[in-house]
């Protein structure tokens, strides 16, 4: 990777560590926030969860496979594959939104069942997966 390569790809970084960021302060519940690619390569992370490696990478290894089986539902009738989900746990929500061929993933707390408002969920985050994405389609190779 040539120099410029590299300084263009932290900037990029840097962009979308500023991108996710608001996604605390819209949804305070969230404790962890991911961007990854298809594989689950972590682009970047932000939030005030920190659980270990091994646990993160069950947590992505998870979320694609949730991804895969809700993109075979929607089409098992005759629908398009949703770009969103959400799971909801006793004591957590999972959230993947797919930005660009990415994926958007957040983990929600849920100090009280059913206080994790999933349609304002969606609507909180639009502007947010809005930025995320002109970050992507300004930045092809990424």
């Amino acid at each position: 990777m040539t120099i410029f390569k590299s300084l263009a790809r932290k900037k990029v970084l840097g962009q979308l560590k500023k991108a996710i960021i608001p996604v605390q302060q819209a949804l305070p519940a969230v404790s962890l926030t991911l961007i990854i690619d298809l594989q689950g390569v972590i682009i970047v992370r932000a939030g005030n969860y920190f659980p270990e490696v091994d646990r993160i990478n069950n947590f992505i290894h998870s979320a694609l496979s949730l991804r895969a089986s809700a993109s075979q539902f929607g089409q098992s009738f005759g629908g398009n594959s949703s770009s969103v989900f959400h799971v909801r746990c006793h004591s957590h929500t999972i959230s993947c939104f797919e930005v660009d061929r990415k994926l958007l993933l957040l983990i929600s707390e849920n100090p009280f069942e059913g206080s994790f408002d999933l349609f304002e969920t969606d609507q909180k985050i639009k502007p947010i997966i809005n930025n995320i994405s002109a970050i992507f389609q300004s930045n092809p190779s990424f």
